[in-house]
């Protein structure tokens, strides 16, 4: 398994780097422990969360059709291309 594998699961990515890590690390093995703990649990949280927009994604295709999600994506780039054509120091201000 390679870092740079883009099949490669999260948690798998974490636990890799984790024991590649563990052997040049001066971090208090307790610290350590913990920390790939909360990275494996943000990861499993992460993943339940894509799996539920992948279904809500899927229940709004069903419910309005596929043309529909592709106008309502369009419509959300071409809002979001018009906020980024906003330069910086007009963000917030309503006289220019």
């Amino acid at each position: 398994m390679e870092a740079n594998d883009k099949n490669i699961d999260i948690g798998d990515f974490i636990t890799m780097h984790y024991n590649n890590q563990q052997q040049f690390s001066d971090v208090a093995p307790e610290k350590s422990s913990k920390f790939f703990e909360r990275a494996m649990s943000e990861s499993k949280r992460m993943n339940s969360e894509v799996e539920r927009n992948e279904k809500q994604r899927k229940e709004l295709e069903a419910e309005h059709g596929a043309d529909k999600m592709y106008k309502w994506i369009q419509e959300h780039v071409q809002h979001i291309d018009s906020l980024n054509a906003v330069a910086p120091d007009q963000i917030g201000d309503s006289s220019k």
